[in-house]
């Protein structure tokens, strides 16, 4: 196994008022690998994917992703690995356009951009558009798409950020049948094309069986089931 790959290592996170917490004691996850986690509500599953993608830290342990502790890491540079696609696609979309939000980013980091440059870094969008079947929707307000269209360019931006796994909390919700089959679609061929890894966290029974690689199932806190 390479080291393209998230592991935790005697991890604890409890939350600071109390109640819950979560323990893994030794879990990797590869980064070629689709990995679905399940169990019932309140068993860890949100938490354990805020832990791999750094929006939350360990009390205790480590977790190293790609070869790093993520604990030298800051939030934007673990954004860079681990891609984390929330429920609602919507609010993890920021700019006016979807040429955009794949564009505005590049625009932060280099400012003084030329013109050659502002073209060559639309060009490389419209090509990761087409990628992802919404090049036809380039100029389009990303308020005006569908919720599968905002799901897939939401995919579509954290990958252009460098993401080489991503954790996709409940992605079928909101879809319909044709929806969810163009979405396992995208993901096989991230999966196949791309050696994107991905942990996805659903209930939907349909989908885990078309894409389902590997299974950790969670309760109380604890993986119980793999």
């Amino acid at each position: 196994m390479s080291e393209k790959t998230l592991k935790f290592i005697d991890v604890a996170y409890s939350y600071p008022k109390g109640g819950f917490s979560l323990f893994i004691d030794e879990l990797t996850l590869a980064s070629d690998e689709i990995t679905f986690i399940t169990g019932d509500n309140g068993s860890g599953k949100t938490t354990l994917a805020k832990l791999m993608s750094g929006v939350i830290k360990p009390a205790k342990g480590e977790i190293i992703l790609m070869g790093r502790p993520s604990g030298a890491l800051s939030l934007g540079e673990i954004g860079k690995m681990v891609g984390y696609l929330w429920q609602n696609p919507r609010q993890q979309l920021f700019a006016q356009s979807v040429s955009e939000e794949l564009t505005f980013m590049e625009e932060i980091k280099r400012p003084k951009m030329t013109r050659e440059e502002k073209e060559e870094a639309f060009k490389s969008a419209i090509g990761r558009l087409e990628y992802f079947d919404l090049a036809h929707l380039s100029e389009k307000s990303c308020f005006h798409l569908s919720h599968g269209e905002r799901q897939r360019l939401a995919i579509a931006a954290v990958i252009a950020a460098g993401a080489e796994y991503l954790v996709l909390d409940e992605p079928t919700k909101g879809l319909d049948a044709k929806r969810k089959k163009a979405l396992a679609d995208i993901l096989i061929k991230l999966r196949d094309e791309n050696k994107t890894g991905m942990s996805i966290i659903s209930h939907d029974e349909e989908f885990k069986a078309e894409l389902m690689e590997r299974l950790i199932r969670l309760d109380k806190g604890r993986i119980v089931d793999e």
